[in-house]
């Protein structure tokens, strides 16, 4: 969902050996991600009726930096569930909102938004860590697995961001399957 020019499907598609559908609302994105993908469907995922221009059953659907720009997107994580396979999984990363440097900021009584990372212009929607997982329970799905990004540096804000990811994790990938009794 949101395969903007196919760079994740390139990875999964060459070095996985994944067949990839993508969907992406901007048109020449799209067709730049339909060099990496079997197919591209080009339109709005908030759209009522995208989803149901998207056939087959997926074994896993990725919404990798795609929910922070949504209106609402309790919506389409729980209308991606139709679309999945019985043991299908869901990968969703987002931004960490509560991340040490956006709290300095906010200490020092500034929230503003930049081109790029967590304060990117374009995110309707913020996330912690406990809201993302609000979130994505709330979908029907159980989190089955929780990784983080530092951002930048290698060893130190890794480690940090491993120890206490509320502070120092830049942006939280969760791994969530259907709950049973939701399906």
């Amino acid at each position: 969902m949101g395969c903007a020019a196919g760079s994740v499907a390139q990875y999964l598609g060459g070095q996985k050996n994944c067949r990839v559908v993508g969907i992406e609302r901007d048109p020449l994105l799209a067709r730049k991600a339909r060099a990496h993908c079997e197919r591209v469907v080009v339109g709005d995922v908030e759209s009522g009726n995208l989803l149901s221009k998207v056939k087959g059953a997926f074994g896993a659907i990725i919404f990798a930096d795609v929910l922070e720009h949504l209106r609402s997107p309790e919506a389409v994580l729980a209308a991606a569930k139709t679309l999945l396979e019985p043991d299908g999984e869901v990968f969703v990363s987002v931004p960490n909102v509560a991340n040490w440097r956006v709290r300095l900021r906010l200490l020092l009584g500034r929230f503003e938004y930049k081109d790029t990372g967590i304060l990117d212009r374009t995110h309707l929607r913020f996330f912690t860590r406990h809201t993302a997982v609000k979130l994505i329970h709330s979908c029907g799905y159980q989190v089955v697995g929780m990784k983080t990004t530092s951002g930048r540096g290698k060893f130190i804000p890794t480690l940090l961001s491993a120890l206490a990811p509320g502070w120092f994790a830049y942006q939280f990938i969760f791994k969530a399957v259907p709950c049973r009794s939701r399906r």
